[in-house]
């Protein structure tokens, strides 16, 4: 991944996301997270997910889709697995698009984290950069990564975004498809062009 393209990475990360050192409870349950994160792998490898918790009563498990084709891996039941377990949902190429989905298997439904893609089309998924460290009130430690907390009920439930709650690694976000990072990410590469071009009439 080019310097330039690890730092719009990095800046997305901390403008569309809030930038927090700890993954917090979504700021406005009740309502609608607004922001749309896509994922991408940083890079060529396994890519990592910690079960983080969950509030839910329904039971679920977790999957992906790599540029949009699922690995065929499921698992991180949320009834059933250990806070902090760990799970391999497979190889990722890097910069290939990831989809996190929960098959919720009381339903019959799956929520994704691209709410295109979902039945209802309203976002179930909530993110934000981890810098590791404990989540709530629990005593596990999780290691840095992004944060996903899930919506698990049609229509969005109860917009909490703590039903299921996972920390990833070798996962990147470029930004939200649609939010407020986007003109700060302009101006960034804007920035980075223009200082380019500069030091190259320089060496000229």
């Amino acid at each position: 991944m080019s310097l330039l393209a690890r730092g719009l990475v990095a800046a997305a990360a901390v403008v569309c996301l809030g930038g927090h050192a700890h993954a917090l409870p979504y700021s406005t349950p009740g309502v609608v997270n607004p922001v749309f994160s896509n994922f991408v792998a940083a890079e060529s490898g396994d890519v990592t997910v910690y079960f983080a918790g969950s509030d839910a009563g329904y039971t679920s498990e977790l999957g992906l889709l790599v540029d949009g084709v699922p690995t065929g891996i499921t698992g991180l039941n949320n009834h059933t697995s250990a806070l902090g377990q760990a799970f391999n949902l497979g190889f990722a190429p890097v910069g290939a698009s990831l989809t996190f989905f929960i098959n919720v298997l009381t339903t019959g439904e799956t929520y994704f984290t691209d709410p295109a893609r979902n039945p209802d089309a309203v976002n179930h998924a909530y993110a934000e950069p981890f810098a590791g460290g404990t989540i709530g009130g629990s005593s596990s430690v999780f290691p840095a990564g992004t944060y996903i907390g899930f919506e698990d009920i049609g229509g969005g439930g109860d917009l909490d975004y703590n039903d299921v709650q996972f920390i990833f690694q070798n996962v990147a976000v470029p930004g939200p498809i649609a939010g407020a990072g986007l003109p700060a990410l302009l101006g960034l590469a804007g920035a980075w062009f223009v200082r380019r071009r500069k030091q190259k009439r320089a060496a000229a």
